[in-house]
């Protein structure tokens, strides 16, 4: 399979590679990976600075998007399921083993790009909208880096959670982003 991996840090020292196919535990599923989603927390592993720091040289990537090929008896996964999952690494590549428990079915109709992005981005902000805090409707959330993909799901989600929604974000390009995900007010 094709695959990057980071042998040294630096994003411009990534470099694609032939790799072998992962092997699933019984708790794991092999996902062909349609899409996955590149995170700042992935910029940060690849530079040594996150606080999973995996042993180099490895594939990066914690968010994808993609197909069961083969399921693990007790993973509660089927062969031929759309899935979205977080993985600690491994992501950019051709497939990927994610844990069954970690897999979010992924309903057609939905794309798998959109997909890719709720196992970290989307969780993140509702975590950080209902548990760390209670976002109620009438309150006033304020979503600074509202054109990246935390701040971008954290509009939409506090604006479905009833709430008025201030983006702050950098530019009249980023601020009409978050306009147009949901943000009532946006401020550059």
């Amino acid at each position: 399979m094709h695959a990057w991996r980071s042998g040294t840090p630096g994003v411009d020292q990534l470099e694609q590679i032939d790799a072998a196919v992962p092997t699933p535990t019984a708790e794991e599923a092999l996902v062909r990976v349609e899409t996955a989603a590149l995170n700042f927390s992935d910029l940060l592993m690849i530079d040594d600075r996150y606080q999973v720091r995996p042993p180099r040289p490895f594939i990066p990537g914690q968010e994808v998007a993609g197909t069961v090929v083969a399921a693990g008896e007790r993973c509660g996964l089927k062969v031929g399921e759309r899935v979205a999952s977080k993985v600690l690494w491994g992501g950019f590549a051709d497939y990927v083993a994610v844990r069954g428990d970690m897999a979010i079915p992924v309903p057609h109709g939905i794309s798998l790009a959109a997909a890719s992005a709720l196992p970290v981005v989307y969780t993140t902000s509702m975590v950080a909208l209902t548990e760390s805090t209670t976002v109620k409707p009438g309150e006033t959330v304020l979503v600074l880096a509202a054109a990246g993909g935390v701040g971008l799901a954290a509009v939409e989600i506090a604006r479905h959670l009833g709430a008025r929604v201030i983006a702050a974000a950098g530019g009249s390009d980023k601020c009409a982003l978050a306009k147009a995900h949901g943000a009532h007010e946006a401020i550059d």
